[in-house]
């Protein structure tokens, strides 16, 4: 039987693990969910999120050399609970046994949280937007890393013909889709692409 006690290095959990798995990651979630746009769902659809878990923990595994000092969800989410409480990474590396590849571990903990890239230059995806984290509390770089000037209360309408399509023809801009949330709107490749955070059921979450 599925359960968050499987292995985090096998296939997509099963239905009711990501349930639980998500609860653990952002608190409960409604079982009737009603998008921005009114569309209603019985259940927030979190499959591309799921891709994008069990590949950042088989990529983690790999760049660790295939030793890790968790193996199965809830290891993984007791880390994320310890990420959540405000723990200082310190206090949540010395609750790692063993301590070989702890930090590997928590950045996989807090990508898995966030959706942003923590990892070390050497394990990061080329040209991503990286949150430097190295002591203290996750929630402090996370202030620090976006600390830029707030957006106005100004409400913006865009037209109903601006669409990545249109983008993509008018302007020559091809969009690139990201699971990196620093990322999101970011020009790259000599600003010939546009980066844009694709994960709308992950954004959804987080409101609840």
């Amino acid at each position: 039987m599925a359960s968050i006690d499987d292995s985090i290095f096998s296939d997509a959990p099963a239905a009711t693990t990501k349930h639980l798995i998500a609860e653990r990651l952002w608190g409960p979630q409604p079982i009737v969910q009603q998008f921005s746009n009114g569309v209603r769902s019985r259940e927030i659809e979190l499959d591309a999120y799921f891709r994008f878990y069990i590949a950042s923990c088989a990529r983690t595994l790999h760049y660790s050399g295939g030793h890790m000092p968790v193996q199965t969800h809830r290891q993984l989410m007791d880390i994320v609970q310890q990420l959540r409480s405000g723990c200082s990474r310190d206090t949540i590396r010395n609750s790692i046994s063993p301590l070989h590849r702890a930090d590997d571990t928590i950045d996989l903990a807090a990508q898995l949280l966030l959706m942003l890239s923590f990892r070390s230059p050497q394990y990061a995806i080329s040209g991503t937007e990286r949150v430097l984290w190295a002591e203290g509390a996750l929630e402090s770089s996370i202030q620090q890393h976006f600390s830029g000037p707030k957006l106005t209360d100004t409400t913006v309408t865009l037209d109903a013909e601006f669409t990545g399509y249109n983008i993509e023809k008018v302007a020559g801009i091809e969009i690139s889709w990201t699971d990196n949330l620093a990322d999101h709107l970011r020009l790259i490749e000599g600003e010939t692409k546009v980066a844009i955070f694709h994960h709308v059921a992950f954004l959804e979450c987080q409101k609840q």
